[in-house]
């Protein structure tokens, strides 16, 4: 190669370092000592087993104490062993960490690939002044968590490993197989969502699984209390009542925090996203490695005027982040419309282009609660017959079975009717749109380019009519779109397009 040609995309990546080993002193860093104290709390039931075991231990037989003792020390040693052998290393091109004494765990990561640097702060952490850093490289699958460590530590693996620290901003390649390199559009710091206490209300309303779970656990507590104070039920058997608390919390918890503290904002060619009360996360999501936006209006939603927008990206950190990361839970409705374009670098689809799918699909919908329908029969019909040979009540028993085998389907039925007359595609000069729902209405857009395959599907009734499902696969752990029911032909124009596009483009 000549002075005057530039760097292909293989030589310019930095090569891998030797290992030099952890005891070569050669800048290997150790972990807090609170990590016991972390590991202790994310262990508790198998740590209370095994100091259970240790202190009961003695005064047995010698055999049985030494596999006691064996199985205690055997579910305690984990907490003490990673903070014991818990190394990690920044090098020039390599971030390394060592972990373990019988099965040892070495993870090399070339910080050229690192997709994004994000923190966590627990409990342990606040009290402390410590933070746990997650690495992670493309797809997700290749992560590093290295904590507990001090802030100012934190801060500074932070900046090392950014990608914008190796000059590394989500590249990928252009059109026509080029080398060169390309990252996603700098967009000045934007806020997305701050929400405080005061937006919890909302939050919770337009959360229909949650709030329906909580509403049904709070019955359900009622029910209780009421069965205590009418004799009912005898107070020693509220300990069957824990499980319904603990539900209770959760999905309480679960609301809290994406309300109280939430936040997401732009900056740069990253979404940032901080969530949690006690327990505190932080992680991003590059642009470049966004694979697609779901919009959600649930009915509460609607009349409020809300909608939840997430982005679907190919390697959100933390296995706590779920596959789309929350950018909004409560944000105006018709915002999408202005932020999909910064989150995607592509126009939204334009509403005109929607299309609605084959007629036949609902005559397929109802067959389908036609023959669930049947088997609901049976099975109605078989307890019903079992209940009346247990415990009498004949006509009580088959009014609610009959109640049952009616009601079922009937509403089965309409939430079908209802699924396919909001069934919707798009497919647009740069984006592929999917619109589906039945109370809930989701939209789903796919940038064209960042398709990584489609699939036709089609059943025997499907077959007969001429229709078929579609899915449009992405990067992302999950299939980003999915039609129902089109005409075979817009399916396979569907298809042809999207591949094309990855032709032209070479993929993603």
């Amino acid at each position: 190669m000549t002075e005057s040609e530039p760097p292909t995309a293989e030589e310019s990546q930095p090569v891998p370092q030797l290992d030099n080993g952890p005891d070569n002193g050669n800048g290997w860093q150790r972990l807090h000592p609170a990590t016991i104290a972390d590991d202790i709390l994310q262990r508790i039931p198998s740590v209370a087993i095994g100091l259970f075991l240790i202190l009961t231990s003695g005064g047995r037989n010698a055999l049985f104490e030494l596999i006691q003792l064996t199985v205690g020390f055997g579910a305690v040693a984990p907490v003490v062993v990673r903070y014991l052998t818990g190394r990690y290393r920044v090098g020039p091109e390599l971030l390394q960490w060592r972990v373990g004494v019988l099965k040892k765990v070495d993870t090399d990561m070339p910080r050229h690939r690192i997709q994004s640097v994000d923190t966590r702060i627990n409990i342990i952490g606040r009290m402390f002044g410590l933070e746990t850093v997650v690495i992670s490289s493309a797809g997700g699958e290749g992560e590093i968590t290295i904590g507990l460590v001090g802030a100012p530590e934190a801060h500074r693996l932070r900046a090392q490993l950014s990608p914008e620290a190796v000059g590394v901003t989500g590249a990928e390649p252009v059109e026509g197989g080029s080398t060169e390199v390309r990252g996603a559009p700098v967009i000045p710091e934007t806020e997305l969502a701050i929400l405080t206490a005061s937006d919890l209300p909302r939050v919770m309303l337009v959360n229909t699984g949650r709030l329906t779970g909580i509403l049904g656990l709070i019955a359900i507590s009622v029910a209780v209390v009421i069965g205590v104070s009418t004799g009912f039920l005898r107070p020693g058997q509220l300990l069957f009542f824990l499980p319904v608390l603990g539900g209770m919390f959760a999905l309480g918890t679960g609301v809290a925090t994406q309300a109280i503290g939430f936040s997401s904002r732009l900056y740069g060619d990253r979404i940032r996203v901080a969530r949690g009360i006690v327990t505190r996360t932080e992680f991003e999501a590059p642009l470049a490695r966004v694979q697609g936006v779901t919009i959600r209006r649930s009915v509460p939603a609607r009349r409020i005027g809300t909608e939840a927008i997430s982005v679907d990206t190919a390697d959100v950190s933390g296995r706590d982040a779920s596959n789309q990361t929350l950018v909004h839970p409560i944000a105006p409705s018709g915002q999408w419309e202005e932020w999909v374009p910064l989150f995607l670098g592509a126009p939204v689809p334009d509403p005109d282009e929607f299309r609605r799918v084959a007629p036949v699909s609902l005559r397929r919908r109802w067959i389908a609660v036609a023959r669930h329908a049947i088997v609901l029969w049976a099975v109605a019909g078989i307890v019903a017959w079992m209940l009346t040979q247990w415990i009498g009540r004949g006509r009580l028993v088959i009014g609610i079975a009959i109640a049952v085998a009616v009601l079922v389907p009937l509403a089965s039925g309409v939430v079908e009717t209802l699924r396919y007359r909001n069934e919707r595609w798009a497919l647009g000069d740069e984006t592929v749109a999917f619109r589906h729902g039945a109370l809930t209405m989701s939209l789903v857009i796919v940038p064209r380019a960042r398709t990584q395959g489609v699939l036709i599907r089609a059943n025997w009734f499907q077959r007969r009519h001429g229709v078929a499902n579609v899915s449009v696969d992405t990067a992302s752990p999950s299939v980003a779109g999915e039609g129902r029911d089109l005409y075979l032909a817009d399916a396979v124009t569907l298809a042809e397009g999207l591949l094309a596009t990855i032709d032209e483009g070479g993929g993603v």
